[in-house]
């Protein structure tokens, strides 16, 4: 049960890389207008919305973890595309950068609430999940533009910072699998 703890941690590091990080990184590191990068960043956002609920809906058919643990890896591979493309300067490129990102997240984001509600009991299912969302939040976002900014420093390259996002969505795609409860049977 302990791994609920660790299948958060992608959603919140990918997510605030892609509408955080992203917009510090393309101002400040690369000249980049900040009106184009936050319009990218709404375009991004819109985008989700329709593909957010999708997955929530494909997960109450489908089941939670598969459809989780797929936007996961896809969100992982995705790392790798998204500083190339924001790199290119092309506010098309940057915005589907950001759009990709978003909707892949989605994939995580959409049966996130319901995979983590079936993993408790009724009785401490508010606290547990919300516990878990808490920790993903805290470890995954909050400390993930600090980092993508040291390792950018350190390394000198986003290549550091995709490496760093898949890492995220591996811990998050093994503690999915891992974990049991209804969620394991949720859409069967």
């Amino acid at each position: 049960m302990c791994c609920w703890r660790g299948a958060f941690i992608a959603n919140n590091t990918c997510f605030y890389v892609a509408i955080t990080y992203v917009v510090a990184y393309g101002v400040a590191d690369l000249g980049f207008s900040r009106q184009d990068l936050l319009a990218a960043v709404m375009i991004g956002s819109a985008c989700m919305i329709p593909v957010l609920i999708g997955c929530g809906a494909l997960s109450d058919r489908w089941g939670r973890k598969g459809i989780f643990m797929a936007g996961a890896a896809l969100t992982g591979v995705w790392a790798f595309a998204i500083f190339p493309l924001i790199e290119t300067g092309s506010f098309f490129f940057i915005t589907l950068a950001i759009a990709v990102a978003l909707m892949l997240i989605s994939l995580m984001y959409g049966p996130q609430a319901a995979l983590f509600a079936e993993l408790f009991p009724p009785e401490v299912r508010y606290s547990g999940a919300s516990l878990g969302y808490q920790i993903g939040s805290v470890f995954g976002g909050g400390l993930a533009p600090i980092i993508a900014t040291l390792l950018l420093a350190h390394f000198g390259s986003s290549h550091a910072i995709a490496f760093y996002l898949a890492a995220m969505c591996v811990i998050s795609f093994l503690c999915t699998w891992f974990l049991g409860g209804r969620a394991a049977r949720a859409g069967s």
